[in-house]
């Protein structure tokens, strides 16, 4: 776990100060499918910087995910760029409507934490192998990027029987 002890670094109301960090990110399970990344030790840039309320934190780097496509399960890649902001209040117990930093526990900054939540927060609803993915045949599993498989149109459901009669009423 990637942390920062601020205790360690004082900054007056106005200053700011950025620094490279290492960050630790592990595998994480998205859907059910575990997903890794790549490198599992990105480089981000931390930015600190204090105001007059409180301190804002600000994380930049771009991380790399590797796990299955939701279309097809074959390996899918991406890359994720990333940049969060968080706010601690001096005293966030004076007004209850101060946000309080759930990364942050006894001046120590859990990078490793909030890394992970910014990527899956920045990731898009599916992962795809590619853009055009057309996933698996609902029958047979065969991947439809190798080819069309014998199956043919899945048969039509019943339940929908009544509204295909509807339709062709309107049609005519």
């Amino acid at each position: 776990m990637t942390s920062l002890d601020l205790r360690k670094i004082t900054l007056r109301v106005g200053d700011a100060v950025e620094r490279d960090e290492i960050l630790e990110l592990h595998d994480v399970s998205i859907g059910g499918q575990r997903f890794s990344f790549e490198p599992a030790q990105p480089v981000a840039r931390l930015t600190l910087a204090r105001a007059t309320t409180g301190m804002v934190f600000t994380l930049t780097f771009t991380a790399s995910l590797r796990g299955p496509c939701a279309r097809c399960l074959a390996d899918a890649a991406l890359e994720v760029p990333v940049e969060a902001t968080e706010y601690e209040a001096v005293d966030p117990s004076a007004d209850v409507d101060e946000l309080e930093n759930p990364y942050l526990d006894d001046d120590v900054l859990d990078l490793s934490s909030w890394a992970r939540d910014a990527v899956l927060l920045s990731l898009p609803e599916k992962i795809l192998c590619a853009k055009a993915c057309p996933g698996l045949c609902g029958s047979c599993g065969r991947r439809l990027d190798e080819g069309s498989c014998e199956c043919g149109p899945p048969p039509a459901d019943s339940r929908w029987s009544k509204l295909e009669e509807l339709r062709a009423e309107l049609a005519e």
